[in-house]
């Protein structure tokens, strides 16, 4: 073995035992410091990178049932004893050992810091985001990868002094799970719009953009005659379809079949004759 190769194998066990190999041939087991660094951090910081970016995107004001409420209200307190426990594990060590590793350091910092970022995204879930309160795809794959990684920790430390504190986050872990099977309901919430509002002029550059998904009664029903096979073969299309053929798609309003006192143009002269009569 060369100097530089001891080097590196003795610096990487000063902060993990284990170093960096992947397998334990006595124990037929991953490594725990490869679990730690290569495993459980990356997730770490992913989980937490997809909890805050969620946590800013929510907009949507939603009503949620009380049932669904419950269920992210436990989720937040599974979350708090998830960040919690790693740093009140670290301070057991240190106060009946007074020794401890730089790795375990590191990884409960960075629990600490992606639980508490999930609790923000998971408190923004009750009044805001979307109809499910199991949250976005991303973020479930991600926490079901930290129960598996969670349940292979127990399994490469049952057998250690520490095993009841990773059976307790293993516990947790489970009653998160528990809250992702309540279905509940919830439906989104109009934003009314004030009195002030409704004073200002019509035609002016503010708008406010229609969330097709808030109702979808208002569009109407839509081709109530399409059934799955129209999905395969997309007979419902042929009409427009000759009547391109044809030539007759010449502008916007010519995709619709509409009598002439609703054509686009039509609708929109008349708006501003009433706009120029009520003006003057």
């Amino acid at each position: 073995m060369s100097s530089w190769e001891f080097s590196w194998e003795f610096s990487w066990t000063d902060v993990c035992p284990s170093g960096l190999r992947p397998w334990v041939k006595d124990y037929n087991d991953l490594a725990p410091c490869f679990q730690e660094i290569c495993l459980q951090l990356p997730i770490l910081v992913l989980f937490a990178v997809f909890s805050s970016y969620y946590y800013g995107s929510h907009f949507r004001l939603v009503f949620r049932s009380e049932t669904q409420r419950k269920a992210i209200r436990v989720r937040v307190a599974a979350s708090i004893g998830l960040g919690l426990i790693p740093v009140m594990k670290i301070f057991y060590i240190l106060r009946m050992h007074g020794k401890i590793y730089p790795i375990d350091v590191l990884l409960s910092c960075v629990q600490f810091v992606a639980w508490s970022v999930h609790v923000g995204f998971l408190v923004s879930s009750l009044k805001r985001g979307s109809l499910s309160q199991r949250g976005p795809l991303g973020i479930i794959v991600l926490w079901t990868s930290l129960l598996a990684l969670a349940s292979i920790w127990v399994h490469t430390n049952i057998h250690s002094e520490y095993w009841v504190w990773y059976v307790a986050d293993l516990v947790v872990f489970g009653c998160y799970g528990v809250t992702l099977i309540a279905p509940g309901n919830a439906h989104f919430i109009r934003v009314q719009r004030t009195v002030d509002e409704e004073r200002q002029a019509l035609l002016t550059h503010t708008y406010t953009r229609f969330f097709e998904d808030i109702d979808e009664s208002v569009l109407g029903p839509i081709q109530d005659d399409a059934n799955f096979f129209s999905r395969l073969l997309f007979y419902w299309v042929k009409p427009l379809i000759s009547k391109g053929v044809a030539g007759k798609l010449r502008k916007s309003d010519d995709l619709f079949d509409l009598p002439e006192c609703l054509n686009m143009n039509r609708v929109v002269e008349k708006l501003q004759k009433q706009l120029t009569a009520s003006a003057s």
